[in-house]
Formats: C-alpha cells, sequence, structure tokens
C-alpha cells in the first residue's frame, strides 16, 4: 500500500501529489488568481492613479505610503457556472509626522482616510479596459493607531470589500 505524506509534498511543493490514484485534478486545468488578478491589482492601480504616493505589498516606506494586504474572501452564492465570492484586504495608510502627534497630524491622516472611502465609492463597481473587476466595492471600517515603538509613525488601516463574480 502507498502511503503518501501530504504534508511533505506541500512543505517541498511537490506536483506529483496529483498523480496520485484517485486524484483527478490535471495540472494543466486553468483558473484565474481572482484575489490577486482583479482585486489587489486593481487597488494598486486606483490608488497609484489617485495619489502620489507609493503602494506596496510587503513593508512600509517613509514618509508615507500605502500598504496592500489581503485578509481573506468567503464564499456568497453559486449558480450553474458562476460563483460569487466577498474579498476582504487592508489598505493601510502610514505616516511619519515631525514628532508630534497632534491636530495636524490627526487631520492629515483622517483626510487620506476620507479621500480614499470616496475613492472607492465612486468605484464601487470597478472595470479596467472593458474588462470587468469588482462590484459593491466598499470601505467597511477604518481605524486608527499610533506605532508603540516609533510614537512619530501614525496609520489609517483601512478594510476594503467587495464582491466578484467569476464564471467557473
Amino acid at each position: 500500500m502507498y502511503v503518501v505524506d501530504y504534508d511533505l509534498l506541500i512543505w517541498n511543493n511537490d506536483n506529483n501529489f496529483w498523480e496520485v490514484e484517485g486524484h483527478e485534478w490535471a495540472p494543466t486545468d486553468t483558473f484565474e488568481n481572482i484575489l490577486y488578478d482583479r482585486v489587489i491589482d486593481s487597488l494598486n492601480t486606483l490608488l497609484s492613479d489617485e495619489f502620489n504616493i507609493p503602494v506596496r505589498y510587503d513593508d512600509y516606506i517613509l514618509p508615507q505610503c500605502f500598504l496592500i494586504l489581503p485578509e481573506g474572501d468567503e464564499f456568497i452564492a453559486h449558480a450553474k457556472s458562476l460563483q460569487s465570492r466577498d474579498y476582504e484586504v487592508s489598505i493601510n495608510y502610514q505616516l511619519k509626522t515631525g514628532g508630534r502627534y497632534g491636530k495636524k497630524s490627526f487631520r492629515d491622516i483622517a483626510q487620506k482616510a476620507e479621500h480614499v472611502k470616496r475613492l472607492i465609492q465612486n468605484n464601487t463597481s470597478y472595470s479596467s479596459s472593458g474588462s470587468y473587476k469588482w462590484h459593491d466595492g466598499r470601505i467597511s471600517g477604518i481605524e486608527y493607531e499610533r506605532d508603540e515603538d516609533d510614537p512619530t509613525l501614525i496609520r489609517a488601516l483601512i478594510t476594503f470589500n467587495c464582491t466578484v463574480t467569476e464564471v467557473t
């Protein structure tokens, strides 16, 4: 009897797993990376076109930038050849202040968060070059925080959600 160590295969990214008897999935099946291609990349485009601020995926850069972090997705519904999912992404805006966290600093970060809210409100249904990306785009929440290790850094943690329907 052949025993498959699934953890080892996943850890080594071994695609031979799909050749194990009883598994029908063929590596030649096509699929789209919905989260990245439709949601993350589109958010990057919207933010980059609207603001003259770097958009990053890995770490903040100073004095200010947006950091896009995928949070998850949730199944909504399916039909015969359609599937709808709700995607959640954090759009974090970080600003290095002049040293004091006061009225001006808060006004600056709140203004940027409000601007992002308006940008998404204006793009609740988003298509690029005639290609559908998402619908029901919305900012579901914003939290403000000051960095514990460096009080000159403040952030707006903006939660973006959208629905994507794909043909399966």
